[in-house]
């Protein structure tokens, strides 16, 4: 399977706005943020500065978007049971906190995308090739910060350093690409796990609430916390078909 396939699957591909939005975002933890901010630009130093080139046509760049226009998508139906057994990919399930987001850009010979890096440190595994207590690296489907709004990326765009959430990405394989422009890279030269979309894949604890898409899951009609999030995954997922 292709990444145009997977994106056709999930989403649809079609162009989307990235706008600049004047609604203040919720209020952010400083002295985490300074810490991370300061890994981010020592890591940032020694990245190359042209970048680095992923596949032929293909050139990954660590940096914050700059431009109006992204990649986006029409998110396709998927009934509840479709989201916790998805088909068309092996999909990891589990819990964690994240460390570090940065944000990058793809240039597909001049067609660029962008995208955020979230590292997670894993507490508890549903299932998937991961173990607590591992950092994995997840591929968000947008660009993570201030004042840049991405549609149908409402629950990945609240991810930040000490976020901690119940995360459901694809587990790249190996011929899990993404074609754009006349190029393509292997999506796991990138990271080994990605969200399918930024609304249906994510629960966050949001300090003052669960963040998440109620009308993607009806199954968890009246959840407010991550441990009824948890519960509900123990009794779904020991049923899987």
């Amino acid at each position: 399977m292709t990444e145009t396939d997977l994106l056709r699957a999930v989403n649809g591909a079609s162009d989307q706005q990235l706008s600049h939005s004047e609604r203040a975002r919720p209020g952010r933890r400083l002295p985490v943020l300074l810490a991370a901010a300061a890994c981010a630009a020592l890591f940032l130093l020694f990245w190359p500065r042209g970048g680095t080139e992923l596949a032929p046509g293909v050139t990954l760049r660590y940096e914050d978007p700059d431009v109006s226009m992204s990649a986006a998508f029409d998110l396709a139906y998927f009934t509840e049971e479709e989201l916790l057994f998805p088909r068309r990919w092996e999909q990891a399930v589990f819990q964690g906190r994240v460390t570090s987001v940065l944000n990058l850009s793809l240039d597909f010979n001049g067609s660029k995308a962008w995208r955020a890096l979230a590292d997670i440190r894993v507490s508890r595994v549903w299932q998937g090739d991961v173990q607590a207590g591992e950092i994995v690296s997840v591929l968000l489907p947008c660009p993570v910060a201030e004042g840049v709004w991405v549609e149908d990326c409402q629950v990945a765009a609240r991810i930040e350093v000490g976020t901690e959430g119940i995360f459901l990405p694809i587990q790249y394989g190996p011929d899990a690409f993404w074609e754009q422009n006349g190029a393509s890279v292997r999506l796991r030269d990138i990271a080994p796990f990605g969200l399918a979309d930024g609304v249906r894949f994510a629960f966050l604890d949001g300090g003052d609430g669960l963040i998440y898409e109620p009308s993607a899951w009806p199954g968890l009609e009246g959840a407010s916390s991550l441990e009824d999030v948890a519960a509900f995954l123990d009794r779904r997922l020991a049923v899987r078909p």
